[in-house]
């Protein structure tokens, strides 16, 4: 899942910038029963409109618009993997950048088992 989310954060948000350079950081962390992944960069960023359309599509169906082919099969793998609480959500502002959290549910291990 990480892998197309970091292509997209490389094509569409580093390599748009006027440079072509940039920084994309993957940080995980634990909060309670959930573990987040998140995904950022400091890219060209997008308005959060656009990227709050590729979440606006339910389970299933193509998005509304075009592009985000990669995402809406990460949204529509994690929620059939997790449930419909867990999933991709993403913040973005023109210029400064865009970041991508994966959420799901942490596996822990019994050490009885």
């Amino acid at each position: 899942m990480l892998q197309p989310i970091i292509e997209n954060a490389t094509i569409h948000g580093i390599y748009e910038r006027e440079d072509g350079t940039g920084t994309i950081t993957v940080h995980g962390y634990r909060k309670g029963e959930d573990v987040y992944i998140e995904v950022a960069d400091d890219g060209i960023g997008m308005p959060q409109e656009k990227a709050d359309a590729v979440f606006s599509s339910p389970p299933g169906e193509i998005a509304r618009e075009p592009g985000g082919y990669g995402v809406k099969n990460i949204i529509d793998r994690l929620k059939i993997a997790y449930g419909y609480e867990y999933g991709l959500s993403c913040k973005s502002v023109p210029g400064a950048g865009t970041v991508f959290t994966i959420h799901i549910q942490a596996v822990i291990e019994n050490s009885n088992e």
